[in-house]
């Protein structure tokens, strides 16, 4: 007796315990049992409630093969409740499973099978061409109705059959369903589908060899006209030993996919017209990791024993001489593939390649072939032109479809060789992510009413056959050569191929439930309808090798008539480590209900635009906005090693920004609102460019920052605001303006490098700076590294007296951009050059030592120090007073800490005290501060001294300052670096002292 065991439990079939038990009626009554274990072929109907066809029964009725349609299927019973097949059954037409009362269709209690259930196989069409008409062979199939169905056997129908099972509970583990010859997996067969145009006659119009087949180029004669742009040429020429005849064999060949390799392989021999051409296909098999190889032939005879044999048909659509076949393995074609070459064959006639200059060939033979490889056995060359022949993709023939009204099993199922696939089951779906199952063509109807759902190894991503098109055009002419007597038989082929590796697999409609969380492990690519109704939805990344057929899940949805949030009306926890894509703006939440997580580590692709309303969004992977905007809101958004791309503009609202290592490429403005944090870590790994699409007359936002956060920087940032002919920038911020000093770049929204790059002239291009201050207060950008380009650079400005105006630079009154260091084109330091330019709206940091504006030297004996590169290297600044420009004063121009030599020594000049010292530079100016306690946070201003020193020479401090500077007076100008010391009384308060000296910069003036 069969059984299964499911869930635990010990599952037997009833029905056939109900047959076994119950005895037989009165003849013209349904009887109880009909049991078959030997041969059976009888076309009469069977009256009974149960058929068994046992170990060793063969049911085999051939009634005759009709059109492959519902009508045609045989059925040999009526009022039948039960079936069960252990054996074989075997139909031409097809078996239709339920029952049947006084020809009225209905449910029956069960189907079983564990045996082989084959129909419609003895007539199968290899290949299904169009051209010379639509050739389809081979119809099939199986339609079961029963409230129960177990399958664990095979069910295997002809090409362009029908598979059709509906019921309650729908069992397939371990079932096996094929389609024969088609389209199998990978480890089973691989077959593919050519769909094929042909043409052959004679041409009559003029066409010129020498002029139209040439190295890089080659065009057909008409009245065909293929055209190749980009061809190679491959050439042999065989004579037949006298020397006065050559057969000279030639491809050109265009590849417009060069990841499908190709070679070119010539017959030998003289006379011999055959060619192949071998395209190889690799494609990463997702589920090992490994690659795999696919083989693709075309082969031409250019003469095929006879010229007048290219004129005939070996099949609709292809004209005799070509042949294409597909192998998992290489051929062993016993020649290696030719080398492209372009010979001169002509030299005496003046000629630069193989062919007679003008010559004129008319009246030649060719013939044409326009092949397309698909991944079905019915026409998927247009899919409105499907729909239009078939009335949907549901309707189309080779089809399996499986609908359960409760429980649809699939663990450990095959199914493979449709065209189509329909998944049905709303309230129970179970399968154990082993199944293997491929087609090209499906609809997924599923969901759990009561747990989470798993989509997981369901449909394979990909067939893998070839897919695309092969175009061929050949012809043969003949020449004489009337100065030599040379005969010549000519025979060129053009080919063009646009090939993939393995053709994706596509879905109707997708629609998933769960009452909780769905899990998606498939790539699905639906081109109608898609819903996902769940509350937590997760895209897994699988990653190559770990058993999973797809890479990563992927929602892919190919129709303008889908919309994220209609399509995912509960969803509030989003987890996208694999991908989604979608035609048109999507909505991730809304502002009255937002998603609570939103969490992407793999790839989001929207057509028109992606609004993200969040608590906590994060991304970590390659969003695109396509030709809409990108605009993000939530508490805390975090982007760590991703990129953000969209043709509008770019914003982001939330408390807190957390971003670095990612790359953001806004077509139009940026903006940022981070009202709590901005940071991004000081990592040199982010990399901002906006404005590539503000192109044309007009205004338009650039960088803008509404309000200043509370704490945070960009230091590690580099932002390019492109500027484009016709445009006027408008840059927005609100930095605290606290002057040319170094407080301006700590929580202050500083910037690492900014980019202005103004690709047009003022006045019709330009930046426009202002600030959020009002009631006279500044605002101000605090720059690291200021990179001036183009029409925004140093060499297109206007001088003014002592400073200067870069014209596409202009600024309100409330706005001052501050920088460390300014650089033009081939690195040239600005920095000094732009001080207090545009009306003091530029100011250079000198002192500010960042990423992007410091550089190390090393001092004597071997201390490090960090400074200013501008500084530095400045031509003019002699920082340390010595008389030295800072250039040209290595490798020590700067006073440096180590350098100051601070040092405190106990006097006994009345009173007490004792006495401060360090070293001081020419026109330096020296600041004094004290502590009481070291573990006090803040250092105080130390007034009380009277006088400062330098030798014999004091200064007075009358103001009582905590800081004094060095005049000519104390100490001229140039000279070296100098000890200076003040007094301080000693009492029983312990102090302790800090000392600082910043230099001047330009003499005389004190910046």
């Amino acid at each position: 007796m069969p059984f299964n065991i499911r869930a635990g439990r010990l599952v037997l079939p009833l029905f056939i315990a109900i047959g076994l038990l119950a005895g037989r009626t009165c003849l013209g009554q349904a009887q109880a049992t009909f049991y078959n274990n030997t041969l059976y072929t009888s076309v009469s109907q069977l009256p009974y409630t149960n058929i068994i066809n046992d170990f060793g029964g063969q049911f085999n009725v051939n009634p005759g093969v009709g059109n492959g349609w519902l009508s045609d299927l045989f059925q040999a019973w009526t009022y039948t409740q039960n079936f069960t097949n252990n054996g074989e059954m075997e139909s031409d037409t097809g078996f239709r499973f339920d029952r049947s009362v006084n020809g009225i269709h209905t449910e029956s209690s069960s189907f079983y099978n564990s045996g082989n259930i084959n129909c419609g196989t003895g007539f199968n069409a290899v290949l299904i061409l169009e051209g010379g008409g639509l050739t389809v062979g081979g119809f099939g199939g199986v339609q079961v109705w029963a409230t129960n169905v177990t399958d664990s056997g095979t069910i295997t129908i002809g090409s362009g059959g029908l598979v059709r099972i509906y019921g309650n509970d729908l069992d397939f583990t371990r079932g096996t369903l094929n389609m024969q010859n088609g389209l199998l997996v990978e480890g089973l067969t691989n077959a593919f589908t050519i769909y094929a145009t042909g043409q052959t006659g004679i041409n009559p119009n003029a066409w010129y060899p020498d002029e139209d087949l040439l190295p890089t180029e080659a065009l057909s004669s008409p009245p065909i006209d293929m055209l190749l742009t980009n061809s190679q040429p491959y050439f042999s020429v065989d004579g037949d030993g006298t020397g006065t005849n050559f057969v000279v064999r030639m491809v050109f060949l265009q590849n417009d996919n060069t990841n499908v390799p190709y070679g070119v392989y010539f017959g030998s021999g003289f006379g011999n017209g055959f060619t192949t051409i071998q395209w190889t296909g690799s494609y990463l098999n997702p589920a090992s990791g490994q690659i795999q190889n696919d083989y693709l032939y075309m082969t031409d005879d250019y003469v095929g024993g006879s010229s007048t044999n290219i004129l005939s048909y070996a099949s609709p659509g292809i004209p005799f001489n070509y042949g294409f076949y597909e192998q998992n393995t290489p051929v062993n074609l016993g020649v290696p593939p030719q080398t492209s070459n372009y010979p001169s064959l002509f030299p005496d006639l003046g000629g630069t390649g193989p062919f007679p200059p003008g010559v004129l060939v008319t009246t030649n033979i060719y013939s044409y072939v326009n092949a397309q490889f698909v991944a079905s056995n019915i026409s998927t060359n247009s899919l409105t032109n499907t729909i239009v022949a078939y009335g949907a993709l549901t309707n189309l023939p080779g089809r399996f479809e499986l609908v359960a009204s409760n429980e649809l099993n699939l663990s450990l199922s095959t199914m493979s060789g449709m065209n189509y696939l329909r998944l049905q089951s709303t309230n129970n779906f179970d399968d154990d992510g082993q199944s293997i199952i491929s087609a090209p063509y499906s609809d997924v109807y599923l969901g759990r009413t009561n747990n989470n759902m798993v989509i997981s190894n369901l449909l394979y991503s990909a067939v893998p056959v070839f897919n695309g098109t092969v175009q061929g055009w050949n012809t043969r002419w003949f020449y004489t050569d009337t100065n030599t007597g040379i005969n010549y038989d000519f025979r060129a082929l053009l080919v063009e191929s646009d090939l993939n590796a393995a053709s994706g697999s596509v879905q109707q409609d997708v629609f998933l439930y769960s009452s909780n969380s769905l899990v998606i492990s498939d790539t699905l690519n639906i081109i109608r309808n898609f819903y996902a109704n769940c509350t937590n939805l997760l895209l897994s990344y699988n990653g190559p090798g770990n058993g999973a057929d797809s890479l990563a899940g992927a929602v892919n949805i190919y129709t303008t008539n889908v919309f994220w949030a209609s399509a995912t009306p509960r969803l509030l926890y989003l987890t996208n480590n694999g991908a989604i894509s979608t035609l048109t703006l999507a909505n991730y939440g809304s502002p009255a209900v937002p998603y609570y997580d939103f969490v992407s580590t793999g790839t989001v692709s929207n057509g028109s635009g992606a609004n993200i309303y969040a608590l906590d969004f994060e991304n970590d992977g390659a969003f695109s906005a396509g030709a809409g905007s990108f605009i993000a809101q939530s508490i805390l958004t975090t982007m760590t090693n991703g990129n953000v791309v969209a043709a509008g503009l770019v914003s982001n609202v939330c408390s807190s920004l957390v971003i670095s290592n990612t790359a953001i490429q806004a077509g139009r403005s940026l903006s940022i609102v981070a009202t709590n944090l901005l940071t991004d870590g000081d990592t040199t790994n982010n990399f901002w460019v906006l404005g590539t699409a503000n192109g044309g007359a007009g205004t338009a936002a650039g960088l803008v920052l509404p309000i200043k956060p509370v704490a945070g920087d960009l230091h590690g940032t580099t932002i390019s605001n492109l500027d484009l002919s016709g445009t006027l920038v408008n840059d927005y911020w609100s930095g605290i303006d606290y002057g040319a000093v170094n407080a301006g770049y700590k929580n202050n929204a500083a910037i690492g490098q900014l980019y202005l790059d103004a690709q047009g002239q003022y006045p019709h291009t330009g930046y426009y700076f202002t600030g959020t201050a009002t009631n006279g207060a500044t605002n101000a950008i605090y720059v690291d590294c200021l990179q001036l380009r183009d029409y925004a650079g140093y060499t297109n400005r206007l001088t003014y007296g002592v400073g200067v105006n870069i014209p596409t630079l202009s600024f309100n009154t409330n706005l001052v951009i501050y920088y460390a260091q300014a650089l033009v084109e081939n690195g040239v330091s600005v920095a000094e050059a732009i001080d207090h330019a545009n009306g003091d709206h530029l100011r250079w940091v000198p002192t500010y030592t960042g990423i992007f504006s410091s550089t190390n030297l090393v001092y004597p004996p071997g201390t490090t120090n960090t400074v200013n590169t501008a500084l530095a290297e400045s031509p003019d600044i002699d920082s340390n007073g010595n008389g030295l420009p800072n250039d040209g004063d290595p490798p020590m121009p700067f006073l440096t800490p180590s350098g100051l030599n601070f040092t405190i020594l106990l006097t006994n000049l009345p009173p007490k005290s004792v006495r401060i010292q360090w070293t001081s530079v020419a026109y330096g100016t020296n600041f004094i501060f004290y502590k009481t306690n070291l573990l006090s946070p803040a250092w105080m201003p130390f007034t009380g001294f009277k006088n400062y020193y330098l030798g014999n020479t004091s200064g007075t401090n009358s103001a009582h300052t905590n800081w004094f500077p060095m005049t000519p007076g104390l100490e001229p100008y140039p000279s070296p670096e100098t000890n200076v010391w003040i007094y301080d009384t000693i009492t029983n308060m312990p102090h302790f002292y800090q000392i600082i000296v910043q230099p001047w910069l330009t003499y005389p003036f004190n910046n």
